[in-house]
Order: C-alpha cells, then sequence, then structure tokens
C-alpha cells in the first residue's frame, strides 16, 4: 500500500465512524423516545380511566346517601306515627318525597353493575329491602320491626360504603 491508500483509509476511518456513531447515536434515541413515549400514553390513559372511575364511585356514594336521606326521614316518621307522635301530614310529605326522588338510586345501581361491583350491589340491595319493607307497610308494621328498621335504615348503608371504600386506591 502506498502512502496515499493509507491516507484515505485513515480519513475514511476518522470521518467515518463520528458519523456512524452520531447515525447510531440518532436510532437509539429516537427509539428510546418512541418507547418512553408510547409508555407514558399508556400510563396517562391508565390514570384517567382511574380517575374516572374513582369519579362515578363517588357519584355512586352522593346519590346513595340523597336516597338515604329521604328514606330515613320517612322511616323516622314511621317510627314515630307507630308510637304515638303523630304528623301524618309529615309523614305523608316523606312518603311522596322518597317515590318522586329515588332516580339518584337508581342511578347508583346503574353505576354499580357498569363497574361490575357486585359485592357493594348486594349490600345495597340489602339496605334498599330494608327501604322497601317500610315503604310498603308503613304504618302497618309491628311496632319492634319499624323501630328496628327505623335504626337500621337511618344508620345508613354502612357495609355498601365500607365496601365501597376498598374500591379506591390506597
Amino acid at each position: 500500500m502506498n502512502s496515499e491508500e493509507i491516507t484515505l483509509i485513515s480519513d475514511a476511518i476518522k470521518l467515518g465512524f463520528p458519523i456512524l456513531g452520531t447515525l447510531l447515536g440518532g436510532i437509539i434515541g429516537g427509539l428510546t423516545a418512541f418507547f418512553l413515549a408510547r409508555l407514558n400514553h399508556k400510563n396517562e390513559k391508565l390514570k384517567d380511566l382511574n380517575n374516572k372511575r374513582i369519579n362515578l364511585l363517588i357519584q355512586a356514594a352522593t346519590d346513595i346517601t340523597e336516597f338515604e336521606d329521604l328514606i330515613g326521614a320517612f322511616a323516622t316518621c314511621v317510627a314515630n306515627e307507630l308510637v304515638g307522635n303523630s304528623d301524618k301530614a309529615r309523614l305523608e310529605e316523606t312518603r311522596l318525597a322518597v317515590k318522586q326522588g329515588n332516580l339518584p338510586l337508581r342511578r347508583a345501581r346503574m353505576t354499580l353493575k357498569v363497574l361490575g361491583l357486585k359485592e357493594a350491589n348486594d349490600k345495597l340491595e340489602v339496605y334498599i329491602e330494608y327501604a322497601r319493607e317500610v315503604m310498603s307497610n308503613s304504618v302497618n308494621l309491628e311496632k319492634s320491626r319499624a323501630l328496628e328498621l327505623n335504626k337500621f335504615i337511618t344508620r345508613g348503608p354502612i357495609d355498601f360504603y365500607q365496601c365501597l371504600s376498598n374500591e379506591f386506591p390506597k
């Protein structure tokens, strides 16, 4: 090999390695950026879904609280009627309020079913059964049963709320 060929090879190596390194670095950087962006997008999507789920859970709990207030007032009026503290106007007023204000309860039940929260839904159904018993029998209940139902209803669906609290991240 003559000196010109050696110089040519030497110059090619001096120029080629940095260019090759730059190209390889660019490719590696581009792939890394792509995979990080994809991972961040996936995490953001999961975060958004989790936030929507939490908002639905809070809305369901709020809806149940609205119904709980209505049925609690009615159960108290029924118990008062049966122990002799009669206020028939208030009793009828609360009965109508429960009949007209049950949409939040239906919305909450739908939310629980959509989210697949069977255990929470079952615990809520127990509370609703007591509410149905008070609504259907009202002043025809036995005094002891009315007081027992009133105690349970006015306390609220605590088991339901505890079950629902397990759905929140800790």
